[in-house]
């Protein structure tokens, strides 16, 4: 448990974090999840994006939803989707490089 968290508990005299409620041990959970991750990575942001794009995808499964929410999830989509490509273009254009100049050799 990070010390923060730990001295929390502490000054609000909760024990354990069984004690929490519902609502408390999600926000608990998220504020373990995010003090623990360290450093912010490339990595870690496609993986967000990625994360994102998956909520998004399932958000156009939703036949519930008006055309205005899903016109919003369009653009969402089209952002977290740039990002990725931003992020993993230049790999992708790396290997194709290696594998032209390869077949040169």
């Amino acid at each position: 448990m990070h010390p923060l968290l730990d001295k929390l508990l502490k000054k609000r005299k909760i024990a354990d974090v069984s004690h929490l409620g519902e609502v408390e041990k999600e926000n608990f959970d998220q504020w373990s999840r995010i003090l623990s991750e360290g450093e912010i990575t490339v990595k870690t942001i496609e993986e967000f994006c990625q994360g994102q794009l998956n909520k998004i995808e399932a958000g156009f499964k939703d036949m519930d939803k008006s055309n205005e929410e899903k016109a919003r999830l369009t653009i969402l989509h089209g952002v977290y989707k740039s990002l990725i490509n931003i992020i993993s273009g230049p790999l992708v254009e790396r290997e194709t490089l290696e594998k032209y100049l390869n077949s040169l050799l």
